[in-house]
């Protein structure tokens, strides 16, 4: 499924969608609308899709970090399924987040990891992350 901001919003407010939404196991989002600058990912929206495996962030114009170092309130049932992450021409993103405490669960279970087009991107983490599942790295056209 392909979202961008407008169906995030939408189905955040739409309860009779959640049966649809509980089943997605892939994730594409794009918010290529530089008016919305958005700085992080919707976490309040992720506990809609608890079975998802594969999620795909593409253009998300001002998106500086996918895992902020501040625990979201929202984040205990969302993500919980994620295997493979790919972060794609994210112009603006400084850092993954991946080394942040809260994120370990997500970093563990993690086993494809793409990261493509993120050229303010100096480093994937900036400690030790437990990467015990990760097969596959990809890393094109970052710094």
């Amino acid at each position: 499924m392909a979202l961008n901001e407008e169906h995030i919003m939408l189905y955040r407010e739409l309860h009779l969608l959640q049966d649809i939404l509980s089943n997605i196991v892939f994730l594409w989002l794009c918010f290529e609308d530089d008016k919305n600058k958005k700085n992080s990912l919707p976490f309040d929206f992720f506990h809609k899709v608890p079975k998802l495996f594969s999620l795909i962030v593409q253009k998300c114009f001002g998106l500086k970090e996918i895992f902020p170092s501040q625990k979201p309130q929202v984040h205990e049932r969302g993500l919980v399924g994620l295997k493979d992450l790919l972060l794609i021409d994210l112009k603006k993103l400084e850092c993954v987040g991946l080394e942040h405490p809260w994120v370990q669960s997500y970093s563990e279970k993690l086993e494809r990891l793409k990261l493509e087009k993120c050229p303010l991107l100096q480093k994937i983490v900036s400690c030790a992350a437990p990467f015990i599942n990760l097969r596959d790295l990809d890393v094109k056209l970052c710094v």
